[in-house]
């Protein structure tokens, strides 16, 4: 089953009970997006980070897993992703 969330195939392997993987880079709105997830999912999130070797070169991934597809689709909504 293929996702309409799932920007491109994530290099991080999340549980199956993930259904949907948003992607987006890490910025100085990390905080409130920890604390979004924190206080407005209804069903489990988990979250990843892809460290960037050179992290002057690029920014760091972050992979958002959530069980729940409408709170994937609020996420993206809210922080324009």
């Amino acid at each position: 089953m293929t996702d309409s969330l799932i920007e491109e195939k994530p290099k991080i392997v999340f549980d199956n009970k993930f259904r949907t993987v948003v992607k987006c880079v890490y910025s100085e709105r990390y905080p409130e997006i920890l604390d979004w997830l924190h206080s407005n999912t209804s069903g489990a999130v988990d979250i990843k980070l892809d460290y960037a070797l050179a992290p002057d070169v690029r920014p760091m991934d972050i992979f958002v897993g959530f069980e729940n597809v409408d709170d994937a689709l609020v996420f993206k909504i809210k922080f324009s992703i």
